[in-house]
Formats: C-alpha cells, sequence, structure tokens
C-alpha cells in the first residue's frame, strides 16, 4: 500500500503514521488483530469485523523514521502547564494554555500516543520540505 502511495504522487511529502514497531520489536505471536462493535474480537475474514495488524515501520522505503513524542517535542511541543499567575490576569487564556498543554501531553505520552511512528517520505527532489 505504501509504496502504491508513494507512485501517485509528483512532488511532496508523504507521511504515514501508525502504532507499529520495527523488526526486532516485532511481537513473536504477530500482531493480527480485529475490531468489532468498538471492542477487540477474533480476526475472521468475513466481513463481520475490521482486520488490522500493525506495520514494521522500518521495513517502509521512508526517509525519516520519528516516533510522534520525539518529533511533536523537537516541533516545540512541551506539553508544559501555563504559568498560574495568567490565571488571574486572564482566567480564560489560561484555561485554553492550559487545554493546550494536556493535549500536547497525551498526544507525546510515553506509553500511548507518543510511541505512535512516523515515517515521512520526499518525492520529487531535493528540494522537497
Amino acid at each position: 500500500a505504501w509504496s502504491g502511495l508513494l507512485a501517485t504522487v509528483a512532488s511532496g511529502t508523504v507521511v504515514a503514521v501508525d502504532y507499529g514497531h520495527t523488526r526486532t520489536e516485532r511481537p513473536h505471536e504477530g500482531t493480527l488483530t480485529a475490531y468489532a462493535r468498538g471492542g477487540l474480537t477474533h480476526p475472521v475474514p468475513d466481513g463481520s469485523c475490521d482486520v488490522t495488524a500493525h506495520v514494521a515501520m522500518d521495513t517502509l522505503d521512508a526517509d525519516e523514521l520519528h516516533r510522534q513524542g520525539d518529533l511533536l517535542r523537537s516541533l516545540g511541543f512541551t506539553g508544559a502547564r501555563p504559568d498560574h499567575l495568567l490565571a488571574r490576569t486572564d482566567p480564560l487564556g489560561y484555561l485554553r494554555a492550559l487545554e493546550r498543554a494536556g493535549a500536547e501531553a497525551e498526544l507525546a505520552r510515553r506509553g500511548g500516543f507518543g510511541d505512535f511512528w512516523w515515517a515521512v517520505k520526499r518525492v520529487g527532489g531535493p528540494d522537497v520540505p
């Protein structure tokens, strides 16, 4: 699927995000699983459930491979709580900043969303951002 997607892009940056693993971290029992009605179930390819498997991200043809938390922190997303003094001078601004800090922290949290993998591939030449 990845190589097929790359073949459709003449120029640009393609990003894949997955909760996968690397080849060395691949679970011995595999990663095939399924979901039905919002919960885990046995994978049966009969249309009664959504069958999925984690991707070994280092097998993709990618220029860069990052953990989501590391990438977000490198872009300045810290999850740092706002200064409490802001609550006195701008209560609504404080609540917005607190909400943003919580979202940033959750997206970068190890053991959660921060462990997602990002594969980045630039297509069309060296000047593609």
